[in-house]
């Protein structure tokens, strides 16, 4: 149910991306992250001091937490590292962001470099 989720809002953030600018859909979207991960963290101390857990709840915030990353987060990174450096070195600065996403996702492979050292190649 979370990969449709998922899904729904990566199509929404790619559409509203060129539309919104850039810096208002950044801000709203980590803060948006924040403010759900808090709440996760609000319902997992409460379960904690009562024993009383709400899994619904914390489902619900991890939904919106999905849909800010996917509709700022996920696809400006993106869209920034292809507009900030220039024609030359843009598929470096793809490939950077690309293991970096990796990397900071827990899906290193066996032969990917860090991602200080991708980033260390492109400049």
């Amino acid at each position: 149910m979370l990969n449709v989720w998922k899904l729904i809002t990566v199509v929404v953030g790619d559409l509203i991306v060129d539309h919104a600018g850039r810096r208002p859909i950044l801000l709203g979207g980590t803060i948006g992250m924040a403010a759900s991960l808090l709440g996760v963290g609000g319902i997992l101390r409460e379960a904690a001091r009562t024993g009383v857990a709400n899994p619904n709840g914390a489902v619900v915030l991890i939904a919106l937490y999905i849909f800010f990353y996917e509709v700022s987060v996920g696809p400006l990174l993106w869209v920034l590292s292809s507009e900030m450096f220039p024609t030359q070195v843009r598929a470096r600065s793809a490939a950077s962001t690309w293991q970096c996403t990796r990397v900071l996702r827990g899906r290193r492979g066996p032969r990917q470099p860090c991602c200080a050292r991708a980033a260390s190649a492109v400049l």
